[in-house]
């Protein structure tokens, strides 16, 4: 799986070179509780693990300043389909910093129709 990722950031790289695109900034769970700094028309995909199998998935809380920050639409589910049912899929959000400012970023990993979380992700992202 982390193979197939980093061929397709490897082609993305390469078609920005040659036709250029705004500049891509990747976050992880490792970033979690940080803050990133994006350009304005800046492209943040933020990569986290899910397992769909579960009935769990990854939310955006409705604190995202959209001027600021703007969903690309829905997630993008990376699942190795040779491995089993129940293990981990890695889940990818892209959004496009729009005008200077400030916003938190929030996801919660939890199922509809329960109200607690049982993971939460954060950042503070500003564009500048």
């Amino acid at each position: 799986m982390k193979t197939r990722g980093a061929l397709l950031l490897g082609v993305v790289g390469a078609l920005c070179l040659l036709v250029g695109c705004s500049p891509l900034t990747i976050i992880t769970s490792d970033q979690n509780g940080g803050t990133v700094t994006l350009e304005p028309s800046g492209i943040l995909i933020v990569q986290l693990q899910g397992n769909l199998s579960t009935g769990y998935a990854w939310q955006i809380k409705d604190t995202l300043r959209p001027q600021v920050l703007k969903s690309l639409g829905q997630p993008k589910l990376d699942c190795d389909e040779t491995e089993m049912v129940g293990t981990p899929c890695s889940v990818e959000f892209q959004f496009r910093a729009v005008s200077p400012g400030t916003t938190p970023l929030e996801l919660v990993y939890k199922r509809s129709w329960e109200d607690e979380p049982i993971d939460t992700f954060s950042v503070i992202v500003s564009v500048e």
